[in-house]
């Protein structure tokens, strides 16, 4: 083939190679343009779907947190009440003796009610402590100390010290002293201090 032959052949093929990258640049940023609005769309789904699965399990942790909550406290409510630290109650009430004072209790409650008079009787408390339960039904729920109206005021203080030694003691769900006659009809009528246990708040 002659030069100017080849040369010329040359140029063409230069030109058809030219002409085909041209068209794979347009082609590309055809490609490109095309394909950003749907990168767009995909990325922005992807945001909401992640959004989305990010609120789900956010509440499945919450649901999940009250649920063991809930079981918590249940479980607390079904364990047995206890003196963790009958020290504090013995301490709170041995100023005082020779009070006269009733606890009338659930059939269930007996083992803390029981607890609580061997308490009082080593802390001096041996005179008018009388200890019933009631078995036909059952005390409204949670523990009440009521103090009578009119009693002494050593009395008074004495019930104020016995709440006071309950509490410390580890008793959480007192309440009292109540200014008032106890409500239940098997309290010994002669007992100025009444303690009522029924089962757990």
């Amino acid at each position: 083939m002659e030069p100017t032959a080849a040369i010329d052949l040359i140029d063409k093929w230069t030109i058809v190679f030219a002409v085909v990258a041209a068209i794979g640049v347009v082609g590309g940023g055809a490609l490109t343009w095309l394909r950003w609005p749907k990168a767009r769309a995909l990325h922005a789904l992807e945001v909401s779907e992640n959004l989305s699965l990010q609120k789900e399990i956010a509440s499945l942790e919450a649901a999940a947190a009250e649920a063991n909550l809930e079981r918590a406290q249940l479980e607390e409510r079904l364990k047995p009440r206890v003196l963790s630290q009958p020290e504090r109650l013995a301490s709170a009430v041995s100023p005082f003796h020779e009070e006269k004072m009733f606890i009338v209790c659930d059939t269930d409650q007996q083992p803390i009610a029981a607890h609580i008079s061997n308490v009082l009787f080593s802390s001096n408390w041996t005179k008018g402590v009388g200890f019933s339960h009631s078995e036909q039904r059952r005390l409204p729920p949670g523990m009440t100390l009521f103090v009578s109206p009119d009693a002494p005021q050593q009395t008074l203080d004495a019930a104020n010290a016995l709440a006071k030694g309950l509490v410390n003691a580890g008793i959480t769900d007192l309440v009292g002293p109540i200014a008032a006659k106890s409500p239940d009809p098997t309290a010994n009528a002669n007992s100025a201090i009444v303690l009522m246990i029924g089962a757990k708040r």
